[in-house]
């Protein structure tokens, strides 16, 4: 198969205006989950207070708000406007600002911590991000982010996965972006982070359980609060969609638990050293 290149500058619009979309909707879908990663995220870089700490693609602002109780003097940034409003609400107080990941607005060397939970598979440019976050950090400092693993190592995202596979139809008139689970193996992002500059790393596996009432939730919040998968959900036809949303209700079983359900979803805790 043929890999197409990412389109840059269309897949960073493709993502500011689907997160744009759906922000406010993140705090009651996706928070529960995201929110378990984010003391073992500021655990792996050392957050202290004192600090300065850049939150990268920060939604509605849960790890810089985390790291501000910390007593560290919290920057956050995401590129969306809509995402931006959610963390400056929920966060009086908090600096909030709106910009791109692979440029921010600071000057060399003015961080001691850089974070990025969930965030390093929405950027248009990784590879530009992790050149930015060494400018960005003093020597010494860290990187920190989170990255869902792959779905061989989380159950929960191999239900999701294999649901979608199996009879969802390609979409090739979506922008292309880079490969989600690029940095979801230990090899690769060593690697990236080597390539990028970065003096040392360690990845350590990660497991959060989300916890929800049935598997219609699970598939609802793929189709309506997401970007990527949403919208190439958007564009199948009824039957596709019914034969997925079966799927993943005969699967969630195997993860019932009391009234509901907790799905093992793994992710990657990555730190680099500048």
């Amino acid at each position: 198969m043929i890999e197409i290149a990412p389109d840059i500058a269309a897949f960073q619009s493709f993502e500011r205006d689907g997160w744009d979309r759906v922000a406010h909707l993140y705090d009651a879908t996706w928070a529960p989950l995201t929110t378990q990663l984010v003391e073992p995220l500021l655990d792996a870089a050392d957050v202290a207070a004192g600090q300065r700490v850049l939150d990268l693609a920060c939604g509605p602002g849960y790890v810089a708000a985390a790291a501000a109780r910390r007593g560290a003097a919290v920057v956050a940034i995401d590129l969306a406007p809509g995402m931006v409003e959610e963390a400056r609400r929920r966060h009086r107080g908090l600096d909030v600002r709106e910009g791109a990941a692979e440029r921010v607005e600071l000057s060399n060397a003015s961080c001691d911590r850089v974070l990025m939970n969930c965030g390093i598979l929405h950027v248009a440019d990784p590879a530009a991000v992790l050149r930015e976050v060494r400018r960005l950090l003093r020597t010494g400092g860290r990187f920190a982010f989170t990255v869902w693993a792959l779905p061989d190592v989380s159950p929960g995202a191999r239900l999701v996965e294999s649901a979608i596979v199996a009879h969802a139809l390609p979409a090739d008139d979506l922008p292309p972006g880079p490969d989600k689970y690029a940095y979801a193996e230990p090899a690769r992002v060593r690697e990236a982070l080597a390539a990028a500059g970065f003096a040392a790393s360690a990845v350590t596996l990660a497991v959060a359980r989300w916890r929800v009432p049935d598997a219609d939730y699970v598939f609802t919040a793929e189709r309506t609060a997401g970007v990527r998968t949403a919208a190439l959900l958007a564009l199948q036809e009824p039957a596709r969609l019914a034969a997925m949303a079966a799927a993943l209700a005969a699967g969630m079983e195997e993860f019932r638990d009391g009234d509901g359900y907790a799905l093992p979803m793994a992710a990657q805790v990555v730190v680099a050293t500048r």
